[in-house]
């Protein structure tokens, strides 16, 4: 029962959950008139994260055979597309805001859904489907928790001695 502007805020204030080599986030930029990102994040190696939150509540696949996409996907994935497109055919508009960005150096996070009422055919098909994607990816809710948890493991591992 959380609302989108408390998901919003929670995440531009620990961005590191969505890009953990964050160096700068800017919340709800406008790109133009009809191009409004949930985030543009830039990371420390210059690359520009377009991300749009959809709800965790959203189906990613039908139980159909195969699992085809559900229409909630689809148009999420539809919308991401529209804004890769727009930033890499505006790059040169877009400098005046964000000097640096160049086309080779946008990526897109679609985060949807969540992992855990997902079937494992549909886990292993979201695995398949990123596979093919190239210029962003799609990842559930669950799944950035689950990153960052192992992240957090990692570097207890590595610095539990120091913290003695």
């Amino acid at each position: 029962n959380v609302k989108e502007e408390e998901v919003l805020e929670f995440l531009y204030y620990n961005p590191f959950i969505l890009v953990p080599e964050c160096v700068d986030i800017e919340k709800k930029p406008s790109l133009n008139h009809e191009h409004k990102p949930d985030f543009i994040i830039k990371t420390s190696t210059g690359y520009y994260y377009i991300v749009e939150l959809e709800s965790p509540k959203k189906k990613l696949f039908t139980k159909e055979k195969d699992f085809p996409e559900h229409k909630d996907l689809r148009s999420a994935r539809a919308q991401m597309e529209r804004y890769l497109t727009f930033v890499k055919n505006n790059i040169l508009y877009l400098r005046q805001r964000y000097p640096d960005i160049s086309a080779e150096k946008v990526r897109g996070l679609l985060v949807i859904g969540l992992k855990s009422n997902m079937s494992r055919d549909e886990i292993d098909r979201l695995k398949a489907l990123n596979s093919q994607l190239h210029d962003y990816e799609i990842a559930t809710y669950d799944e950035l928790s689950e990153r960052i948890k192992a992240l957090i493991r990692l570097l207890m591992l590595r610095f539990h001695s120091f913290a003695k």
